[in-house]
């Protein structure tokens, strides 16, 4: 393995934390192929500093996206690495919502495998038409979706993504997880739960 060229990849992972991953265009930048990506994408997942999210593998719908999406998994470091040293300049980071989302989503992870639950996954959802949810566990307990948005505000219009989900696949309800102060119903099946509950 190219070291160099890993230490490089590793660094480019940091503005690419919750997104989703084109590996032949990220080879491109690294003069690698696809292939190597991918290995270095699972050598980073396995040392625990990245974290693989695979693509809802349940839906009916064909246009759905199956590339895998990956957080970085120490928000402290990935912000660090960005020199988002203050609130402030993280606060003023156009990647403060992508990187809002990877914290939230690590923590919700970490939160399930903390409670020792059993038979349970995590992917996300997007299609090619851009309708998303950032992140659902699924396991004995049934399908949760879960949208996370930074504001502290969140509208019923932004979570349509998040709505056509619950509809599509008939749950009960889905949350979404942002900086607001109160736990509250945005609509009749979506929970609002504010990121320090998490």
């Amino acid at each position: 393995m190219d070291s160099i060229k890993f230490r490089r990849f590793c660094s480019m992972l940091t503005g690419l934390s919750g997104t989703i991953i084109n590996r032949s265009q990220l080879g491109r930048s690294l003069d690698v192929n696809e292939s190597t990506i991918k290995n270095y994408l699972d050598i980073a997942h396995g040392t625990l500093i990245w974290r693989n999210i695979p693509s809802f593998d349940r839906s009916k719908i064909k246009s759905i996206i199956k590339m895998p999406k990956g957080i970085f998994r120490d928000s402290g470091l990935n912000n660090y690495l960005q020199s988002l040293t203050s609130f402030e300049k993280l606060n003023n980071s156009p990647l403060v919502g992508q990187n809002f989302e990877s914290f939230i989503i690590e923590e919700v992870i970490r939160g399930v495998q903390a409670s020792n639950a059993t038979r349970w996954d995590y992917s996300y959802f997007r299609t090619k038409s851009g309708s998303e949810v950032d992140l659902i566990l699924s396991g004995e307990f049934g399908t949760l979706p879960i949208e996370i948005k930074y504001g502290t505000d969140t509208r019923r219009k932004q979570l349509t993504g998040l709505q056509k989900f619950i509809n599509d696949n008939k749950l009960p309800y889905g949350i979404v997880v942002n900086n607001s102060d109160d736990i509250s119903l945005i609509s009749e099946n979506i929970i609002q739960i504010p990121s320090t509950f998490i």
